[in-house]
């Protein structure tokens, strides 16, 4: 691997990582689970009391299953992203490490991985 393929390739995996589209999907993730929580406390403070609330009881059931679709989008991008992040970052190829944010100052100096020392970035 040459040092233009490793920059680029950790670039590529930085601005994976970053952005605020990110921190949408992580706020609807939170707030799924949150809204999951509440809609099932509801759903069975229902079932104790002894009013009709069908009616009630179906939209709490519709709203459950959205929130449980939400969730399992924002889980779905943050998987897919991962992989993405995974396939782009350059490993060492003797230990299988990552080469991080930390020691890739030091790998694009020396041309080494920072863990084991074996040759990461061809000449």
């Amino acid at each position: 691997m040459t040092r233009e393929e490793f920059v680029s390739r950790q670039a590529a995996a930085d601005a994976l990582s970053r952005g605020y589209f990110w921190g949408i999907i992580y706020s609807i993730w939170l707030a799924t689970v949150l809204a999951a929580i509440i809609l099932v406390a509801l759903l069975g403070f229902s079932f104790f009391t002894h009013a009709d609330v069908r009616a009630e009881r179906i939209a709490m059931l519709w709203e459950l299953g959205c929130c449980v679709a939400l969730f399992w989008g924002a889980n779905h991008a943050f998987n897919v992203r991962a992989r993405k992040v995974e396939q782009l970052t350059v490993r060492c190829t003797s230990c299988r490490r990552f080469v991080s944010r930390e020691s890739e100052k030091s790998t694009l100096e020396t041309g080494r991985c920072a863990g084991c020392g074996a040759q990461v970035i061809g000449p």
